[in-house]
């Protein structure tokens, strides 16, 4: 039988055939071990490292008798029952053990999970090395980095230049050229904590003459790509960076992105839309750096968007309205054609008003971007009497510009009033004057 509940039922025959009433047994197989699981929460550093104390939670599971008890130690000590999570502190590495039994008295094989704990930041020292000159040296200098960490160990030394890109130090670097330079650099452990930078300043003034002097790395930058307008390209853009030394020397790039995390520069890379900064420099394999350079690059390859009703019933001297966006380069400006008409520019404005026949038109909307790229939409749209009406507060637009028709008959029929009241006058006072007696000349 299979792990689990059972009932085993038998009875008896005697040789004259008499049969005992039927029995039954039930009983349980459990021969499955349980399994427990360890989860940890801390914070985490490389590897199995944690750089902070850690919490661990025990959880078991058992498909047959049950779960019974998990026990646990840590570092070699006692056994004990665990019944809610415990902490493991201490710099180093840790050992706990583990394992459950269930009620049919299975045992599960011991586990066993091992952790580092270092919350402790590593150090870094420098030291420069040159031809001392007043209060700083004659160019160029050799600098050296050491570190170091009790816990986890070392993982890497970094250093950068004038706020440059994070290099790794490898071996002893030079740093030439009359100036002075900010010079930080820090350590990494293997737990992944980074030491904060330290900085000093490098004074370089005239020149020692020694061995290995040379000028820096020179780097340049290309960028391929469809040109727009205002220095936008319409277009992803592919930039190539190149350095050379000239000694010779064999050099490397390193990059960033928009501020990003530094990278070795390999192949080529595309940009896509917006306004992106590239930062780069070169280190040669004397160690010289070249200065850190900084390339801008606007891309934005998607038209504006245009939206407004369609079929919209407009007074005779209503507002026509539509709305663009574009949210790279910007909306340039506006250009409009009523019913087939040339395009007039709107500027920035994004409504015509107008006198507006009675009946059917069309509006052909076009929206230019700052980098050049177009987008136009059709605005179908109907004028009658009693249409929806015109927004007061607008003002007149370019050259669609005329009299609110509304204002203009109302001085229309005041004028026309004024002249029916001076008429009807100068007819009263011919008829009274034809009414009044002639007198005699004699």
């Amino acid at each position: 039988a299979g792990t689990g509940s059972h009932t085993l039922e038998f009875y008896a025959t005697d040789v004259a055939g008499n049969q005992e009433a039927t029995q039954s047994s039930s009983f349980k197989i459990d021969a499955n071990s349980p399994t427990t699981t360890a989860s940890l929460s801390g914070t985490s550093g490389s590897g199995t490292w944690y750089r902070s104390a850690v919490t661990v939670t025990l959880s078991a599971t058992d498909s047959g008798s049950g779960l019974a008890s998990i026990r646990t130690r840590t570092d070699g000590a006692a056994w004990a029952s665990y019944s809610s999570p415990f902490g493991i502190s201490g710099e180093g590495s840790h050992t706990f053990d583990f394992y459950a039994t269930d009620v049919a008295g299975n045992t599960e094989s011991t586990r066993t999970r091992t952790i580092g704990i270092d919350a402790t930041l590593p150090s870094s020292t420098a030291q420069v090395q040159g031809t001392p000159s007043g209060s700083g040296y004659q160019s160029p200098v050799t600098v050296s980095l050491a570190g170091s960490d009790a816990t986890s160990g070392l993982q890497s030394l970094s250093y950068r230049i004038d706020g440059g890109a994070d290099w790794t130090y490898t071996a002893p670097f030079h740093v030439a050229g009359n100036g002075s330079y900010r010079l930080e650099y820090f350590a990494t452990d293997q737990a992944g904590n980074r030491e904060v930078a330290r900085s000093i300043t490098l004074q370089l003034v005239g020149s020692s003459g020694g061995g290995g002097t040379h000028a820096p790395p020179v780097t340049t930058s290309n960028r391929g790509g469809t040109k727009g307008a205002n220095g936008w390209y319409v277009s992803p853009v592919d930039v190539t960076l190149t350095a050379s030394s000239p000694a010779g020397s064999p050099t490397m790039i390193a990059y960033r992105i928009d501020g990003g995390n530094w990278a070795g520069y390999t192949s080529s890379f595309s940009l896509t839309g917006g306004r992106r900064t590239i930062d780069f420099q070169a280190s040669d394999a004397d160690g010289f750096l070249s200065p850190l350079q900084t390339l801008t690059v606007d891309v934005d390859y998607t038209p504006p968007t245009i939206t407004s009703a369609t079929g919209d019933v407009i007074a005779p001297d209503g507002t026509l309205s539509w709305t663009g966006t574009d949210d790279v380069a910007g909306v340039a400006q506006y250009e409009v054609s009523i019913d087939g008409g040339p395009f007039v520019s709107m500027g920035t404005g994004t409504s015509v008003r107008q006198t507006w026949t009675i009946g059917s038109h069309t509006a052909n909307v076009r929206a230019l971007d700052n980098a050049g790229n177009m987008a136009t939409k059709s605005i179908s749209f109907r004028v009658q009497a009693g249409g929806a009406p015109s927004d007061p507060g607008l003002d007149l637009v370019g050259p669609f510009q005329a009299a609110p028709p509304g204002s203009l008959y109302l001085t229309i029929g005041f004028i026309m009033i004024i002249v029916g009241l001076l008429l009807i006058n100068r007819q009263q006072m011919d008829r009274r004057a034809r009414m009044r007696p002639r007198r005699s000349a004699y």
